[in-house]
């Protein structure tokens, strides 16, 4: 795989090459610990290591891991003419079709043991997927000036014009970074953006804008991704602090289902689920 990504890498503009961070105007700062970024007093951009980010449903971006957008476009890399019905975004879409919340984050006998648990009682269509350190529910509502019917892109039933508009964004994606390098801070909505979660010295970093530029970087092979923190949303995510995040001091998320939740993103690089689809 690495030579085949070599070698269509060999076309990225400004000297990009495999294992390199994707470049910008502004210089990326890698840490030695990426965890010291949270202590920066400016709006530091930085490197983080692909397999320690993760998609809201506990997907990793690394190529060790599973993530459908990633996989979705080294499959286009290995098929140039490969369309949406073919694809394993479609089928990953017909197949994971959560109904109430905690099956997006929790499955097999986690999911069992916590099938009492508030969250197995919240239905997917009435709101939006929260995590217990999220500050409230959020009522649904439609992505990409679609209705909230076509469905959401990190999981299915999505509509056809869902799907095939969450497939399209991925290749146009693909196109012009390969076309005209990674720009993040020309781009309308700037850097991959994001916040860790933290367990003692161990970390991942939940990125919660930029999900397809995130997922084409990962495909084109580097290693390392430009971040940036959100600014809306704290830096660090600490398992220690369990007790204060703010849906499970509203009562809204049991103590030990956010727990579980919390350690899945540790444990969950994707590849389990994808097993239990049937996609790998």
């Amino acid at each position: 795989m690495k030579k085949h990504l070599k070698s269509t890498l060999r076309r990225l503009p400004y000297g990009s090459t495999l294992m390199q961070v994707a470049r910008g105007p502004q210089k990326a700062v890698r840490f030695d610990d990426p965890l010291e970024a949270i202590y920066s007093q400016s709006h530091i951009v930085f490197e983080v290591p692909a397999d320690r980010c993760k998609y809201t449903y506990q997907f990793s971006y690394g190529l060790r891991g599973w993530h459908p957008f990633v996989r979705t476009l080294l499959q286009y890399l290995y098929e140039p003419s490969l369309n949406y019905e073919r694809s394993i975004l479609c089928k990953y879409y017909s197949r994971y079709q959560p109904k109430v919340i905690l099956d997006l984050f929790l499955e097999g006998d986690d999911r069992r043991k916590f099938a009492d648990s508030r969250l197995a009682r919240e239905p997917i269509k009435d709101h939006y997927p929260c995590l217990p350190w999220d500050p409230k529910f959020v009522p649904m509502r439609g992505e990409g000036g679609l209705a909230v019917a076509d469905g959401l892109q990190g999981f299915g039933p999505v509509s056809e014009e869902k799907g095939e508009f969450e497939f399209s964004r991925l290749l146009t994606t693909w196109e012009s970074i390969l076309r005209k390098g990674y720009r993040p801070t020309r781009d309308s909505d700037g850097e991959i953006r994001g916040y860790f979660l933290k367990r003692g010295n161990d970390y991942r970093f939940m990125i919660r804008a930029g999900f397809h530029r995130a997922a084409v970087l990962s495909a084109m092979g580097y290693d390392h991704l430009r971040v940036k923190f959100k600014s809306d949303f704290p830096r660090v995510i600490d398992r220690s602090d369990l007790k204060n995040w703010p849906l499970v001091r509203q009562g809204v998320v049991e103590p030990e289902v956010a727990e579980q939740i919390f350690e899945t993103f540790f444990n969950e690089d994707g590849s389990g689920k994808a097993k239990n689809w049937g996609l790998l």
